[in-house]
């Protein structure tokens, strides 16, 4: 979705006032990003806008001035979905609300290929939010042959990183052997439990 929005008014024959808008939504789903089986899609949404206004002011041919302020802000937020979770299966997973991904090293004893079942990478409910403001100020002035530029510029960038993945967990098996007698590799597993 995308969405673009320009007004640009002459206030004066020396002034020049203009808003700019862009929007835009990319949100997608695909049920094989990290899980080979299906059951866990995983949901992104991604997106970004940005505003600004601006102003220009030209008195003469030899003096300029413009002042421009913005914004913009972007987002990608990752989640994903589970048929069913530990307790809809009557299982106490230390209370977890979420079937931890399962890795399986090698799952095929023939070429040794791996299996993902749900969401075994980092990139699960979790995400980042950036807002950015900007304002500037420049003047040009002409004398002669020579050109003078000069202002200032004022930024300030906000980053928020959210990150909910506490209480899931990622359990990695050496091969289908192991995942059936339980024989968990606990040096690549890991359980996320509070704050994360």
């Amino acid at each position: 979705n995308q969405a673009v929005a320009n007004l640009d008014y002459n206030a004066t024959k020396n002034d020049l006032v203009a808003l700019k808008y862009y929007y835009q939504h990319d949100p997608s789903q695909n049920p094989f990003t990290q899980s080979q089986v299906s059951g866990f899609d995983q949901y992104l949404d991604a997106g970004s806008q940005v505003a600004s206004i601006s102003n220009s002011w030209t008195p003469s041919s030899h003096f300029s001035w413009q002042q421009v302020v913005g914004f913009s802000r972007e987002k990608a937020y990752s989640t994903n979905a589970q048929p069913f979770g530990p307790a809809d299966m009557g299982i106490n997973l230390f209370g977890f609300p979420y079937f931890p991904g399962i890795t399986l090293r090698s799952a095929n004893p023939v070429n040794g290929n791996g299996l993902n079942i749900g969401s075994t990478g980092d990139f699960v409910r979790d995400g980042m939010f950036q807002n950015l403001f900007e304002g500037s100020t420049t003047v040009i002035s002409t004398f002669g042959k020579h050109t003078l530029s000069y202002g200032a510029t004022y930024s300030y960038t906000q980053l928020n990183v959210a990150n909910r993945r506490q209480d899931s967990g990622i359990i990695t098996f050496d091969n289908f052997q192991d995942f059936a007698e339980g024989n968990v590799d606990t040096r690549r597993s890991s359980f996320l439990q509070g704050a994360s």
